[in-house]
């Protein structure tokens, strides 16, 4: 019983390494991709050239490669997306004061 156990627990699975590194890195390449629509337009034409069943498709070595090299830029563009979108934003009494000026101007155009 005893000698069983041990067979069967030290021997590897066939392929159960590389099974469960494909694993790991088909959800780290699916994570990236839900992140799709967070890069910049054109970063998103150049990372995401394929779509996602295709690129779960590859080897262990190519789904490697992609997330060694794309990874960083996928960060770096939704750091440049969050800038972006800081630097274009108002905060929100300035809206608000602009629209009540747009009105009153339109209203003072009607009324002459």
């Amino acid at each position: 019983m005893w000698t069983g156990r041990c067979i069967d627990r030290n021997t590897s699975v066939l392929g159960g390494r590389i099974v469960a590194e494909y694993d790991s890195l088909s959800k780290k390449v699916t994570q990236l991709y839900t992140m799709r629509g967070m890069v910049l337009p054109e970063d998103e034409l150049k990372i995401f050239d394929e779509s996602l069943g295709e690129k779960l498709e590859d080897t262990n070595q190519q789904l490697k490669k992609w997330l060694i090299r794309w990874r960083l830029v996928i960060d770096h563009s939704m750091k440049r997306v969050k800038e972006l979108a800081q630097e274009n934003c108002k905060p929100i009494d300035k809206s608000i004061e602009e629209n009540i000026k747009e009105e009153a101007y339109k209203t003072k155009e009607n009324v002459l």
